[in-house]
């Protein structure tokens, strides 16, 4: 992936209020795209939209100029998404959950082995590999979610609100792994309606009000 470009997506779930409107934005290998606003201004649909999850009603996302819906399962695979929610399962432990994971990708019992080792020790949660989830903090949890989204080593990575609730430690640590992973050459699109919570962090800004771009730019 070189450049994801979201070309004037507009999407209703009723046929009467437009959850985004002419959407237009683009996010490039190894940028953190911020996407803010206020609750209710589209972030999540629009993320839903980029993840191919959502198909919009006008316009189209194009990845390096090929429509993303139409590959969308080639591309899905290209894709690590954290929606509303974190997905965990609480009586497995850390390292299972990620073997489970790299699994459902088709990703090779030494080759996850060593993946699920390499993901564990980016997000500090080593000494935690055998832990029940149910027995990790909030903060590692939120860390283990956002971990299962890099098992198959994604190009575009999105994350619906993940600092949501996180103690400021806990989101200093995030911000710290997820800008290593942008410098890896991945991109990111980060929703959130704290500002502080993205500052200093993000390279490009995308705000979004009543389903409208308002502002982008660095």
């Amino acid at each position: 992936m070189e450049q994801v470009l979201v070309q004037s997506i507009t999407h209703s779930y009723d046929g009467a209020r437009q959850a985004v409107a002419k959407l237009s934005f683009h996010v490039r290998a190894g940028q953190v795209l911020a996407l803010i606003g206020p609750n209710g201004a589209g972030k999540s649909t629009s993320l839903r939209i980029l993840a191919t999850l959502q198909r919009p009603d006008q316009g189209a996302v194009l990845w390096d100029g090929r429509d993303a819906w139409r590959e969308r399962q080639a591309i899905r695979q290209r894709i690590g998404f954290l929606g509303d929610g974190t997905g965990l399962y609480p009586h497995m432990s850390a390292s299972g959950y990620l073997r489970f994971f790299a699994e459902c990708y088709g990703i090779n019992d030494r080759d996850a082995k060593t993946r699920v080792g390499q993901l564990l020790d980016m997000f500090k949660l080593s000494a935690k590999a055998d832990d029940a989830i149910a027995d990790l903090s909030k903060g590692m949890r939120q860390r283990l979610a956002i971990a299962r989204t890099l098992v198959h080593q994604p190009e575009l990575l999105l994350l619906d609100e993940p600092a949501d609730g996180l103690d400021p430690l806990a989101r200093r640590q995030l911000r710290e792994i997820l800008r290593e992973v942008a410098n890896s050459g991945v991109g990111i699109v980060v929703s959130s309606h704290i500002l502080r919570e993205l500052d200093g962090f993000c390279d490009t800004v995308a705000l979004i009000q009543k389903g409208e771009l308002e502002v982008f730019g660095p």
